[in-house]
Protein backbone atom coordinates (compact mmCIF):
# COMPACT_ATOMS: atom_id res chain seq x y z
CA UNK A 1 0.00 0.00 0.00
CA UNK A 2 2.76 2.45 0.78
CA UNK A 3 1.35 5.52 2.52
CA UNK A 4 -1.72 6.58 4.44
CA UNK A 5 -2.95 10.13 4.53
CA UNK A 6 -5.56 11.34 7.00
CA UNK A 7 -7.25 14.58 6.03
CA UNK A 8 -9.56 15.67 8.81
CA UNK A 9 -11.78 18.72 8.65
CA UNK A 10 -11.73 18.79 4.87
CA UNK A 11 -14.10 21.30 3.25
CA UNK A 12 -14.62 23.07 -0.05
CA UNK A 13 -12.24 25.78 1.11
CA UNK A 14 -9.62 23.07 1.53
CA UNK A 15 -7.88 21.97 -1.60
CA UNK A 16 -5.22 19.51 -0.74
CA UNK A 17 -2.55 17.66 -2.57
CA UNK A 18 -2.31 14.06 -1.41
CA UNK A 19 0.52 12.66 -3.51
CA UNK A 20 2.76 14.78 -5.69
CA UNK A 21 3.45 12.11 -8.26
CA UNK A 22 0.09 10.83 -9.56
CA UNK A 23 -3.51 10.06 -8.64
CA UNK A 24 -3.65 6.57 -7.15
CA UNK A 25 -5.18 4.91 -4.11
CA UNK A 26 -6.20 1.55 -2.69
CA UNK A 27 -8.72 2.56 0.00
CA UNK A 28 -10.71 5.73 0.74
CA UNK A 29 -12.85 6.14 3.88
CA UNK A 30 -15.05 9.26 4.00
CA UNK A 31 -17.15 10.29 7.02
CA UNK A 32 -19.84 12.95 6.51
CA UNK A 33 -21.32 14.45 9.71
CA UNK A 34 -23.38 16.99 7.73
CA UNK A 35 -27.19 16.78 7.57
CA UNK A 36 -26.86 17.10 3.78
CA UNK A 37 -25.11 15.19 1.02
CA UNK A 38 -21.51 16.24 0.22
CA UNK A 39 -19.36 15.49 -2.82
CA UNK A 40 -15.74 14.45 -2.67
CA UNK A 41 -13.96 15.78 -5.74
CA UNK A 42 -10.78 14.17 -7.14
CA UNK A 43 -8.34 15.58 -9.71
CA UNK A 44 -5.27 13.87 -11.19
CA UNK A 45 -3.49 17.25 -11.22
CA UNK A 46 -1.22 19.05 -8.76
CA UNK A 47 -3.13 21.35 -6.39
CA UNK A 48 -1.69 24.47 -8.06
CA UNK A 49 -3.40 23.45 -11.30
CA UNK A 50 -6.87 23.07 -9.74
CA UNK A 51 -9.47 25.77 -9.11
CA UNK A 52 -12.32 24.21 -7.13
CA UNK A 53 -15.61 24.95 -8.90
CA UNK A 54 -13.90 25.73 -12.22
CA UNK A 55 -11.56 22.83 -13.03
CA UNK A 56 -13.67 19.78 -13.87
CA UNK A 57 -12.95 16.94 -11.43
CA UNK A 58 -11.82 13.56 -12.67
CA UNK A 59 -14.21 11.89 -10.24
CA UNK A 60 -17.00 13.22 -8.01
CA UNK A 61 -18.21 10.91 -5.24
CA UNK A 62 -21.53 11.49 -3.48
CA UNK A 63 -21.40 10.86 0.28
CA UNK A 64 -24.83 10.54 1.93
CA UNK A 65 -25.93 12.85 4.75
CA UNK A 66 -24.90 11.81 8.28
CA UNK A 67 -23.19 8.77 6.85
CA UNK A 68 -20.01 7.64 5.20
CA UNK A 69 -18.59 5.76 2.30
CA UNK A 70 -15.69 3.35 1.90
CA UNK A 71 -14.18 2.87 -1.54
CA UNK A 72 -12.02 -0.24 -1.56
CA UNK A 73 -11.59 -1.59 -5.09
CA UNK A 74 -9.48 -4.55 -3.95
CA UNK A 75 -6.27 -3.24 -5.46
CA UNK A 76 -4.43 -0.07 -6.33
CA UNK A 77 -6.36 2.22 -8.70
CA UNK A 78 -4.07 4.49 -10.68
CA UNK A 79 -5.61 7.40 -12.58
CA UNK A 80 -2.20 8.63 -13.67
CA UNK A 81 -1.83 12.35 -14.22
CA UNK A 82 0.65 14.63 -12.52
CA UNK A 83 -0.80 14.86 -9.00
CA UNK A 84 -3.63 13.91 -6.63
CA UNK A 85 -5.78 16.80 -5.41
CA UNK A 86 -9.04 16.63 -3.46
CA UNK A 87 -11.79 18.92 -2.14
CA UNK A 88 -15.24 18.46 -0.56
CA UNK A 89 -18.21 20.52 -1.77
CA UNK A 90 -22.02 20.67 -1.41
CA UNK A 91 -22.75 19.79 -5.06
CA UNK A 92 -20.94 18.19 -7.95
CA UNK A 93 -18.17 20.43 -9.27
CA UNK A 94 -19.05 23.54 -7.25
CA UNK A 95 -16.87 25.36 -4.72
CA UNK A 96 -19.28 25.72 -1.77
CA UNK A 97 -17.95 24.24 1.44
CA UNK A 98 -20.18 22.01 3.59
CA UNK A 99 -21.29 23.35 6.97
CA UNK A 100 -19.32 20.81 9.02
CA UNK A 101 -16.00 19.07 8.60
CA UNK A 102 -15.68 15.86 6.59
CA UNK A 103 -13.13 13.22 7.63
CA UNK A 104 -11.18 11.53 4.85
CA UNK A 105 -8.67 8.70 5.14
CA UNK A 106 -6.76 7.66 2.03
CA UNK A 107 -4.32 4.77 1.63
CA UNK A 108 -2.11 5.21 -1.44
Amino acid sequence: MGNESRLSGCSGEFKGGVDGSRCRFSVIDIGNSNAAVVYWQIWNLPSGSVTVGTTAPLWSIEVPASSGKVIAPGGLIDFGGSGFTIAVTTARANSTAPGAAVDINIAY
